[in-house]
């Protein structure tokens, strides 16, 4: 009986200190920590053509590309004959030079057509900001100013099995990562603050690089640090367009 009792005791107290299976917490799942800054790189990150820097005004801007549309077609100056082809030849650069001269978009009081853009983050209204674009060697390029002083370069690709950067995002995350030498801080598109899109980042001294993850294509963002951390002062106009500040034929021209 002294056996029975001490048995049955020994098994109600091994049953009471081991708990139920379905009595256990389930174990919170971790959240994926974000580091706080991009990865940083040791190599200066550069930028083509080689005469651009930061805080440029538009018209050296201009300039710069000016010397580089010419350097694109000295092959075809050198081959085209005296007179006639020559001249077609002259124009022709000049109407490139122009139509990037003309690409110039103010965001002042009236809406644009970026605003229905992925580019739609990249701007505010009303602080003197304004882009240049250009199409050139397979990419679209968005040359973005604030008080006439260049802060911010996008390089725009399509994605796919004839692009330099791969069919997809991850793939062109890959190639980025070998330029780069280290992986960048991968962040996740937050709807209700920054990065409106999946990205990743890195950082040297003086600039900011994302790649952001545009769908069909990849866009390659590069700011001048210096001038991102002075935005806040920068920017003193908050608010943004209002509805009555468009116009129907605006309205018509940026609707998605």
């Amino acid at each position: 009986m002294r056996k029975l009792s001490l048995f049955l005791a020994l098994a109600l107290g091994l049953f009471a200190l081991t708990p139920s299976p379905y009595l256990q917490a389930k174990p919170k799942p971790r959240k994926t920590e974000v580091a706080a800054e991009p990865a940083k790189i040791e190599t200066p990150v550069a930028i083509s053509p080689a005469a651009l820097r930061w805080s440029m005004k538009s018209q050296e801007v201009y300039d710069v590309y000016g010397a580089d549309i010419d350097e694109d077609y000295l092959q075809k100056r050198q081959e085209a004959q005296p007179g006639v082809q020559t001249k077609e030849l002259e124009n022709e650069i000049q109407e490139v030079k122009f139509a990037f001269w003309q690409s110039r978009m103010s965001f002042g009081d009236t809406a644009t057509k970026y605003d229905g853009t992925k580019l739609r983050p990249e701007y505010s209204y009303r602080n003197g900001e304004m882009l240049m674009s250009i199409v050139r060697q397979g990419k679209t390029r968005y040359l973005f100013f604030i008080k006439d002083r260049l802060w911010k370069i996008i390089d725009v690709y399509k994605l796919g099995e004839k692009s330099k950067f791969g069919p997809d995002y991850k793939t062109a995350i890959d190639k980025l990562t070998k330029l780069m030498v280290v992986p960048g801080r991968a962040r996740k598109a937050d709807p209700k603050k920054e990065p409106p899109n999946d990205e990743a980042d890195w950082a040297d001294g003086k600039t900011h690089v994302r790649a952001a993850d545009w769908g069909t294509e990849l866009a390659v963002v590069y700011e001048h640090i210096e001038t991102v951390g002075r935005l806040a002062q920068l920017r003193t106009a908050k608010q943004d367009l209002e509805e009555n500040e468009i116009t129907p034929s605006t309205k018509d021209y940026i609707r998605p």
